[in-house]
């Protein structure tokens, strides 16, 4: 690809972000060198969030999306990108794929993003259905839900957490391929990724770029609950829910949780789940279809 690129990595939500993220910021200095910029000091965190909240409806709670924040964070984001002209820029943030959720917030995005650079590239992960639910599923539990998959998979009013009823792997897909383009949406196979390294995967078949140059760390950004550890959290979440004073204590106990790492996994637990099973086979059909239309196969 032509220099003068925005490499857009949008998720999806636990398709390893965290871990590419990590590795990114990690590697600035070598993107550089090979002309690659990564917002990094800029932006307060690693998953950019500012670019999710800089064109995000009004309708989205919580302190980032105030409308003062806003307007401060658009004003960063043009900044960066009017600063940076030279080189390719890489963003990554799976609250871009989770938050936005109509398409004229991708086309506030598009055009925010198209007034300084014209060659858009869109990056995105799927994995399987089944364990993408899980896995959002644990996730939901170390951030205050408090009940079964069954309450997460329905769940229509989502507090802190995504609703992945109300925003269906297809659907995603779809809404960024009708605003940015087939031929600038690239999916890729998170389970593939995986098995060659994610993140040799994402520096040499989305950048282009050598894997070996990377450095990596060894810690593992986002560990996976067990069956127990899922009680714990209920339990937990039942007593303190979203309110702030649980933050840390919940984040403490997650930290200890997963150090005592064993008993069987969630994906045992629900492993002969009816309602889960129909859920999953019903939602990866629609995903499928939405392959076969668009004429889209995963690399």
């Amino acid at each position: 690809m032509k220099r003068n690129t925005i490499f857009l990595h949008i998720g999806l939500e636990k398709t390893g972000s965290t871990s590419i993220q990590s590795v990114l910021a990690e590697n600035n200095e070598v993107l550089q060198l090979h002309g690659y910029d990564v917002p990094a000091e800029v932006f307060r965190r690693k998953n950019h969030i500012e670019l999710t909240t800089s064109v995000c409806n009004p309708d989205h709670i919580g302190f980032l999306y105030e409308a003062e924040n806003k307007v401060k964070f658009r004003e960063k984001v043009s900044c960066y990108i009017l600063e940076h002209n030279k080189n390719d820029i890489v963003f990554s943030g799976e609250h871009l794929s989770s938050r936005l959720l109509s398409k004229s917030e991708i086309i506030n995005l598009n055009q925010l993003l198209c007034s300084k650079y014209h060659n858009i590239q869109v990056v995105v992960y799927v994995r399987s259905y089944s364990s993408w639910i899980l896995s959002s599923y644990s996730e939901a539990l170390k951030g205050g839900f408090a009940g079964a998959v069954e309450d997460f998979i329905a769940l229509k009013k989502p507090v802190r957490i995504w609703s992945p009823i109300l925003n269906p792997m297809d659907k995603i897909l779809s809404r960024w391929i009708n605003v940015f383009g087939k031929k600038n949406v690239h999916i890729y196979s998170f389970d593939k990724a995986v098995s060659e390294g994610l993140e040799k995967h994402f520096f040499t078949n989305v950048l282009g770029l050598d894997g070996t140059l990377l450095t990596i760390s060894k810690e593992k950004a986002n560990p996976s609950l067990r069956v127990w550890h899922s009680y714990c959290l209920i339990f937990f979440n039942k007593i303190f829910g979203f309110h702030r004073y649980g933050y840390w204590l919940r984040k403490a106990l997650v930290a200890l949780l997963v150090r005592l790492n064993f008993g069987n996994s969630l994906s045992y637990k629900y492993s002969d789940n009816s309602f889960l099973i129909d859920y999953c086979e019903r939602q990866q059909s629609n995903l499928d279809n939405m392959y076969e239309r668009e004429s889209i196969v995963p690399k």
